[in-house]
């Protein structure tokens, strides 16, 4: 996508299509900044029974909540700064409607996420412990 919009802005720059670079420009900063409100609206709550999600949809704000028993693996994806991703795989007979995505690509995943997790190996074993606990 990057390289796309980079050669378009280098060809419109150099045939003088400024009408073109302006359109190019606002839609980069149009898609930054709506990544940057779905993270600030995105929030997680851990408990002992469950996982709660605030999501957003469109204009609005979806409470969701996942029960630890319905969870049956905890994926921890390390990224850089003792951050990372949360991905929770559910058991055969459950499904959701959490429907997550992943922050940094703003694409939709297969299964429930906490993305942007700071200290995610501690979080991703709490939940794991609650989960055992819970069997």
């Amino acid at each position: 996508m990057f390289f796309f919009i980079g050669v378009n802005l280098i060809n419109s720059t150099t045939q003088n299509q400024h009408w073109l670079t302006a359109i190019i420009v606002v839609a980069l900063i149009f898609s930054v900044i709506q990544l940057f409100f779905r993270q600030k609206k995105t929030r997680y709550l851990v408990t002992n029974s469950r996982v709660i999600f605030q999501l957003p949809k469109k204009r609005k704000t979806q409470i969701h909540s996942l029960f630890l028993n319905q969870i049956e693996d905890v994926i921890v994806e390390k990224g850089r700064n003792k951050n990372g991703t949360i991905t929770l795989t559910l058991k055969k007979s459950f499904k959701t409607e959490i429907k997550t995505i992943d922050l940094e690509k703003n694409v939709s995943r297969k299964y429930p996420t906490l993305e942007l997790i700071e200290n995610v190996e501690e979080v991703g074993n709490y939940i794991q412990q609650a989960i055992e606990r819970k069997l």
